[in-house]
């Protein structure tokens, strides 16, 4: 899949426009562990999105979002059985792609700041665009149900 990816990116002038400068102002970095990353100051890098269906949720497995309240400590780090089967998912294939950043909305978006959400969300075209690579799991009804065979 790798050398997909690279074939594309050097071969096809329309999947060259991942590296054109945007970035979103957050993404998970999961080189070393999982944490929330402001972008802001950060030069442009190369990321996955991750297109997914949230799916309805009950008190046992409520969905992982970031919000005011646990912006702060999703900074330092997200522990990995806190993440739910499809996050986990896509955060190993963009590890076994070589990639070290991941966009995945519920996290990178501030779920309870109106204001967060309408300037993140009017971006996720963009966000979807400049990604290198999007996983899409048409198969997972909700984010716990996991894409890869386990």
């Amino acid at each position: 899949m790798r050398g997909w990816i690279s074939d594309c990116i050097e071969s096809h002038q329309d999947c060259a426009i991942a590296n054109n400068g945007f970035i979103p102002s957050r993404l998970l970095n999961v080189q070393d562990g999982i944490n929330l990353q402001d972008t802001r100051e950060m030069a442009p890098v190369p990321y996955v999105a991750l297109s997914h269906c949230w799916g309805t949720h009950i008190a046992e497995k409520p969905m992982l979002k970031t919000t005011w309240k646990t912006i702060e400590e999703k900074m330092v780090e997200i522990p990995w059985n806190s993440l739910p089967a499809n996050f986990q998912d896509a955060i190993n294939v963009t590890r076994a792609l070589g990639y070290d950043y991941i966009w995945i909305d519920s996290l990178c978006i501030i779920q309870d700041c109106t204001r967060d959400w309408e300037q993140e969300a009017g971006k996720m075209a963009e966000v979807y665009k400049y990604a290198t690579v999007t996983i899409v799991p048409t198969a997972a009804k909700s984010c716990h149900d996991g894409f890869i065979r386990r």
